[in-house]
């Protein structure tokens, strides 16, 4: 009981660890400009370095619902991480064309630096996406046990065998 009287106030923070670094990314990449290739690439660019924060919001809001078994909490938490995790393979997708598509603007004496850079961005996207990917499948999978009623008895059966062996 004392878990879920503190859902309210973990849920408000792990929403704004997600909602500030968004209007954050978001007023950085102000106007937005789908349609030029420079602004995605340094969009995309840029979001590699917003990324973790956020993520600590959706792991901490997915913790606290495990924790005080709150499955509808917890279904939603995994199905953003899940939109999170597919919207993020598309914008490496989209990032590596784009990169592709600068590299030949790029000075030959800069485009060490450039390829680092992009790998490096590419590589923490991918990491995100993969991060989410297995949070959401892990959210999702408890929630069909519980929805099964395979999540909580077997809990309780493990707990009573070791109580009844001492």
């Amino acid at each position: 009981m004392l878990l879920r009287r503190l859902a309210g106030p973990c849920y408000f923070i792990a929403l704004l660890l997600v909602l500030i670094p968004a209007t954050d990314f978001i007023s950085n990449v102000w106007p937005l400009q789908p349609g030029d290739f420079r602004w995605r690439f340094g969009m995309t660019g840029l979001l590699a370095g917003f990324l973790l924060t956020p993520m600590l919001g959706i792991v901490l809001a997915g913790l606290f619902a495990a924790i005080t078994e709150d499955h509808g909490m917890l279904r939603m938490v995994s199905m953003v991480a899940a939109v999170g995790a597919v919207i993020l393979v598309i914008l490496v997708a989209l990032f590596a064309l784009d990169v592709i598509q600068f590299r030949p603007e790029v000075p030959a004496d800069r485009r060490g630096p450039f390829d680092f850079a992009n790998v490096r961005s590419i590589v923490k996207h991918l990491l995100a996406a993969g991060s989410l990917g297995w949070l959401a499948r892990s959210g999702l999978g408890v929630t069909a046990d519980a929805r099964d009623g395979k999540g909580r008895p077997a809990r309780a059966v493990a707990t009573h065998t070791v109580l009844k062996a001492h």
